[in-house]
């Protein structure tokens, strides 16, 4: 459930006067993009066996870095998802999960094929950044 448009600021932040109600609902899981107004991103990472993983973030290099050291999310890091080969800039944070889902709810073959379009060799995006390139070593076991 989103705030409703009085709330928000013009830099999408709360206005002051936000009602404790409107705030629990916001801390449910909009706070963080309406804060993020202006630079969300949904990004799609892969690995040497293509699996896919679909995300949305406001800080694209941080969650990158996130997800090459293995503390992305669980599912990036039990599959070792650590090449960024596709993102998408939106300036609205419900444009970008709006996106996220759809995008979520393809079949595999158009993801690839939405791949392929703007990187048809599956080229790490991330590493025209400069971004050290993080070795994920399994845990040493006990």
């Amino acid at each position: 459930m989103a705030l409703p448009a009085s709330c928000i600021g013009p830099f999408g932040k709360l206005r002051a006067g936000t009602s404790r109600k409107e705030r629990a609902q916001d801390d449910r899981g909009f706070s963080y993009a309406l804060i993020s107004t202006g630079r969300m991103f949904i990004h799609i990472m892969t690995n040497r066996s293509k699996t896919l993983y679909t995300g949305v973030t406001n800080s694209l290099i941080r969650r990158v870095k996130e997800h090459k050291m293995g503390t992305g999310s669980g599912f990036t890091a039990k599959y070792r998802l650590d090449r960024l080969v596709h993102f998408e800039r939106f300036d609205d944070i419900r444009n970008a999960i709006e996106r996220e889902k759809r995008i979520k709810g393809w079949l595999r073959i158009k993801k690839i094929s939405l791949i392929v379009s703007v990187n048809p060799d599956w080229k790490d995006l991330s590493c025209e950044w400069g971004l050290i390139q993080v070795a994920l070593v399994p845990p040493a076991s006990t």
